[in-house]
Order: C-alpha cells, then sequence, then structure tokens
C-alpha cells in the first residue's frame, strides 16, 4: 500500500473514531438487552392439584367372566328315538316343565319283559315252597322248640351256680344242672342240623329262589325308572342355553363323556336367570384378599356403568394358568339383570379403604422425580420416616416450588392417602409448561422456575 492511501486511512480513522466506537457500543448493548429480555420473558408455569379430603379404596385388579350360577346339561337316561321335543332356544322354563320325551314303546316293552321275569321267579319260589314247605317248617318248629330248652337250660345253670357259690345248693345238684345244659344244647344243635339238611337235599334251595324273586324285582325297578325317565324335566327356573340334536334320531343313554363332544347325544342346557362371576387371583395377591370383601367392575358393552358384587368364594388350591399359580373363586353379583352369560369383565376387589384422608394425585409424585431430574436435585430420606412409606413432593409455594417429604397410606393408583406433610389446601405441583409473557409481567411474578426452595 502506497504512503498516500495509509495517510488518507489513518486522517478518517482519527475523524471517525468516536462515531464507530459509539455505533459499535450501541449494537452490542442492542444484541445484549433482546437476548436477555426474550430469556427473561420466558417463564416456568406449573399444574397444581390442591391436598383435599377425601375417601381411598385400595383394590386389586383381575379379570372374569359372567356366569350363571346354575347350569345344567341334561340328557335321557337310557338310549332311545327322540320323539318331541317341546321347547327352543332362549325359551324362558319353570321347575317341572317337559321339555322333550323319547318314544314310550320300545321302554315299555322292557317293563313288560320285567314284569314278567318277575312273576316266573315268583312261581318258582311258590313251587319250591308247597314241595319243601312242611318238611322246612317242622325243623324250623323243632330248632325253635330246642333253642327254647337251650336257653331255659343256660338260665336255670346261671342262677343254681349263684346259689352254688353260696353255699345254698349242693355240688350233686348243680352237676344235675350242668348236664341238662349239655343235653338241651345237643339237641339244639341236632335239629339245627337237620334243618340244614332238608334245605340242602332239595336244590334249587328257597334261599336261591327267593335271590332270584329279588334280582327279577330290581331289574322291574329299573325298567320301570327307564320309562319314568323318558321325560325330560327342568330342574330349576331358567332359559334354553343349548339344544343338541334333533327331534327323530336315536340317542345313547346317560350324559356324555366329560370333556368331548358327543354330537350322536340329544340333550338340551339350561341355565338359570340368575348370575355370578367367575375370576381368578394371582398368587402374589392372594394374601391380601378374603371372602366377603367388595368388588367392582366394568363390562365392555356398558363402558359407562359400574357394578358392584361380594367375593363370596375362594379355592384353596392354587392351579396353572399362563404359567402362573392362581386362585379360582366366585363373586356374586348385587344387580345383574342387563348382563349376559360369558360377558368378560374387568373387576376390582376391595381389599383396604380409608375414609375423610387427605389425598393428593399419583401425578403428583411422579412429577417430583422429574423435578428433581431436571434441576439436579438429589433427596435422601430422612430417619423419621425410615419405618414408614414416604416419598417427594413439590408444593407451590407463594408461586415458588418447594420441596416436602410426605408419609404416605393408601393408594387407588389414581389418588394416595397422604398421612403426614401436607395440610389440607396446600396446593401441589403435577405438571409444568412453558408459556411466553411480557417482560413487565415476568419481572413482576419474579419465579424464573429455578432451583427448588427448602
Amino acid at each position: 500500500m502506497s504512503t498516500e492511501n495509509k495517510n488518507k486511512i489513518t486522517s478518517f480513522l482519527k475523524k471517525w473514531r468516536k462515531p464507530l466506537i459509539a455505533l459499535l457500543v450501541i449494537l452490542v448493548l442492542g444484541g445484549a438487552t433482546t437476548y436477555y429480555m426474550k430469556k427473561s420473558s420466558t417463564k416456568v408455569t406449573y399444574q397444581t392439584a390442591e391436598a383435599a379430603k377425601g375417601d381411598i379404596i385400595e383394590t386389586i385388579g383381575t379379570t372374569g367372566t359372567v356366569e350363571p350360577i346354575q347350569d345344567v346339561f341334561l340328557t335321557f337316561k337310557s338310549g332311545g328315538y327322540v320323539e318331541a321335543q317341546y321347547v327352543k332356544l332362549g325359551d324362558t322354563v319353570t321347575v317341572g316343565q317337559l321339555l322333550a320325551e323319547e318314544r314310550a314303546s320300545d321302554l315299555e316293552a322292557s317293563l313288560q319283559q320285567s314284569s314278567a321275569s318277575l312273576s316266573s321267579a315268583q312261581a318258582n319260589y311258590d313251587k319250591l315252597l308247597a314241595t319243601q314247605g312242611p318238611a322246612v317248617a317242622q325243623s324250623e318248629a323243632q330248632v325253635l322248640q330246642a333253642k327254647i330248652n337251650l336257653d331255659s337250660a343256660a338260665d336255670t345253670l346261671q342262677r343254681n351256680q349263684q346259689l352254688y357259690s353260696a353255699g345254698a345248693v349242693s355240688s350233686n345238684d348243680l352237676d344235675s344242672f350242668q348236664k341238662a345244659y349239655d343235653l338241651a344244647k345237643v339237641q339244639y344243635d341236632s335239629a339245627q342240623a337237620g334243618l340244614e339238611s332238608i334245605v340242602a337235599s332239595n336244590p334249587p334251595s328257597l334261599a336261591v329262589a327267593e335271590a332270584q324273586i329279588q334280582s327279577a324285582s330290581a331289574s322291574l325297578q329299573t325298567a320301570s325308572n327307564n320309562l319314568d325317565d323318558a321325560v325330560m324335566i327342568a330342574p330349576f327356573e331358567g332359559y334354553v342355553a343349548l339344544i343338541n340334536g334333533n327331534v327323530g334320531q336315536w340317542t345313547g343313554g346317560g350324559a356324555p363323556p366329560v370333556g368331548t363332544a358327543a354330537t350322536s347325544q340329544f340333550g338340551i342346557e339350561i341355565s338359570s336367570r340368575d348370575l355370578q362371576m367367575s375370576a381368578e387371583i394371582n398368587e402374589a395377591d392372594i394374601a391380601a384378599v378374603a371372602v366377603g370383601q367388595k368388588v367392582d367392575f366394568t363390562i365392555d358393552a356398558f363402558p359407562d356403568m359400574k357394578f358392584t358384587g361380594r367375593l363370596t368364594a375362594i379355592a384353596p388350591k392354587a392351579v396353572a394358568s399362563n404359567s402362573l399359580q392362581v386362585y379360582k373363586c366366585t363373586l356374586s353379583i348385587d344387580d345383574w339383570s342387563l348382563l349376559k352369560s360369558g360377558m368378560p369383565a374387568s373387576i376390582n376387589i376391595h381389599t383396604d379403604s380409608a375414609e375423610n384422608v387427605i389425598t393428593i394425585p399419583m401425578s403428583a409424585i411422579t412429577y417430583a422425580k422429574s423435578y428433581f431430574t431436571n434441576n439436579n436435585v438429589t433427596m435422601q430420606q430422612t430417619s423419621s420416616s425410615s419405618n414408614e412409606d414416604s416419598e417427594y413432593i413439590v408444593v407451590l409455594n407463594n408461586g415458588t416450588p418447594e420441596v416436602r417429604e410426605v408419609v404416605t397410606g393408601l393408594s387407588d393408583n389414581i389418588n394416595v392417602e397422604i398421612k403426614s406433610g401436607l395440610q389440607q389446601g396446600d396446593q401441589v405441583i403435577i405438571g409444568d409448561s412453558t408459556s411466553t409473557t411480557s417482560t413487565s409481567k415476568s419481572k413482576s411474578n419474579g419465579n424464573s422456575g429455578g432451583p427448588p426452595m427448602f
């Protein structure tokens, strides 16, 4: 650069130095002012909830299914031809109502055959009794008389033995009574052997004939019962839940095998109108539940309604379900008029409760944890609460966040009981958000969301 140009630049800087410096200062101060104004205009606002008196119900959640209190699958006792069906699916039935019946002619024939067999057995017995009767009767009379003589001789011997001991009877007289007893015993044994000989010498004996009568009588009773069971009767009031089979088919007798679908077996399922619920309780929760506890539950079909009931029975033995050990249980339903069997339910079992206690939202505890993280605050439980369930929350005190340690109690997973550390009306912070306001308002508030105040 030439000496002339250098002189020109030097002269220019000397002339305009002060104005340039002033301009640079203005630019720097303006940028800084804008930065700090923007920074100060951004403040943290807090969402709060009031610590209020209320009730807390602690629950255990599970799922269940609505089911009838009574349910039975009716079949015919014996195989036969289904002749008539008097109900259809969904019909209401009353106790003793006729539901269906088998053709009776086949069963009537079996009844007649059994009756004939009984008559034959009776005739055979009567014939044997006519031929063996006099001899047997005489022999039985001899046995009876011999038994009477034996009992009398035994009584006489016993009485005189006592007199002999007292010195009132001689030994010769006592020997005579002993011989009389021995003779009576021989006569009784002889009469009994004679009776047995008469009966045994005339097969078939009366005993066999009598047994045949009893067998034929039992067969007749079975045939009569089968005829009576050819009709299907409703055992309780309810409705027809299922009909398996049709009129005109031949059906097997008795109940179908457990766990199988016996399509050839005609049957009608009757379910009671009264409903209950079945559910499963996890082994981890079983210690907290007991028969008689209240329950509430919701049904998908009625999402805006809450139904109530009680725990009525708990199985004493666990069963495996989805790799867990669970206990089957039964629950009553206070009002099941809108419900139907098979509806799934989400159930809450009331295990404990507290009334008129200070409560706050669970979200207050959740927020405090994030608050500590965002502000690099480390909290340590105090010794005064080491034996109780304690948590930390943040209270908004005159616009400033303040950390509090509280002792908690029951929880319903929405609200939590506060046993100590809060007063009714305290404002607990449950969330925060950022909002932009004017500089003047930010200055007057004086809260920039800084570290917690203790």
